[in-house]
């Protein structure tokens, strides 16, 4: 129900939803819901059974959630005290018994017995409420959107990821920012990388899907530092989405030799694949070795290959049909 709702608010306004799920901590309801609520136009809630009470008179009534309670009692602060303005619509299920503040408060609560008398009243609701609000309360600025996402911990995806196989399999969270760059970090490793705010473009996809950062230009990975780095060429082709950039490179030069003993040292098994077969060895563990300059090796061969390495414990058997590199 709080999915459709929420997906009915962006269809006909120009608002972006806040589903406040149940919190079961302090620091849930101050980082969610309180700061969501802060920043809002309007709140709707929607109030279902959640159990039945008994009085201190031994009589007993079904609750709602404490949590929307709650919700209720704040945006009625903000309203009658603060007089913010807030647009406020309850729906309430009809078996709930009338307590506390909410039965004090003049809501005008709609009571419904199916779900689907929520949305149909909603379709008006919102109508009416997108006519209402100023226009100009509506524009978020990605600093704002930046200082949530901080305050939330909430994970994010990043797009693109050089190499692409990466980019499916890597959550981030926003540690810091300000006035010029965000630093994101990388859940499983902790690895951290600053990516200038000029260059990012947030698509929201709903409370229950991570935000993704749309970048003008890539997150590279760079395999001797063990580091993600920002540069500011995008991928265009299929083959820089997948590999990034090139350079050429003799497979003999000491560009080449130097970075393969280097990470043979650390365990790596090195070989050169043309693009087609790194496509299907990227499954085994090979990975395609990117410089500092966050560029591939590309030997000037006609068939282009690619200059790779697996870590010792992969699965080795897949190079049998690579040219490896004369350092190894």
């Amino acid at each position: 129900m709080g999915q459709a709702t929420s997906k009915l608010v962006e269809q006909l306004t120009s608002y972006r939803a806040h589903y406040a799920q149940d919190q079961s901590s302090l620091q849930g309801v101050t980082t969610h819901i309180l700061r969501a609520l802060n920043d809002s136009v309007g709140l709707i809630a929607i109030m279902h059974p959640r159990g039945q009470i008994t009085r201190a008179d031994g009589s007993q009534i079904i609750r709602a959630s404490v949590w929307i309670e709650q919700e209720i009692a704040i945006a009625a602060f903000l309203n009658q005290v603060l007089d913010r303005g807030l647009k406020v619509k309850a729906y309430i299920h009809e078996s709930i018994g009338r307590d506390g503040l909410r039965d004090q408060l003049l809501l005008n609560p709609t009571i419904f017995s199916e779900d689907r008398e929520v949305i149909d009243d909603l379709r008006i609701v919102l109508g009416q409420w997108a006519s209402d609000l100023p226009i100009t309360s509506k524009v978020r600025t990605l600093a704002e959107d930046i200082a949530d996402l901080i305050s939330s911990g909430r994970e994010i995806i990043v797009s693109p990821t050089v190499p692409a196989a990466s980019s499916s399999k890597r959550a981030y969270v926003v540690a810091k920012a300000d006035d010029r760059v965000a630093q994101l970090r990388e859940v499983h490793s902790g690895l951290q990388v600053d990516v200038p705010l000029s260059r990012i473009e947030i698509v929201w996809r709903g409370e229950h899907e991570e935000p993704e950062f749309k970048l003008q230009g890539r997150l590279q990975w760079l395999t001797l530092r063990r580091a993600w780095k920002f540069f500011s060429e995008h991928p265009e082709s299929q083959d820089e989405a997948d590999f990034g950039f090139g350079k050429r490179v003799n497979a003999s030069s000491s560009e080449v030799t130097d970075i393969c003993r280097e990470l043979q040292s650390r365990g790596y098994q090195m070989a050169r694949f043309t693009p087609s077969q790194m496509r299907s060895r990227a499954k085994y563990g090979w990975e395609v070795i990117y410089d500092a300059d966050g560029q591939y090796f590309e030997m000037e061969r006609v068939d282009k290959r690619i200059l790779a390495g697996i870590r010792w414990g992969g699965n080795l058997d897949s190079a049998e049909t690579a040219t490896v590199p004369s350092t190894v």
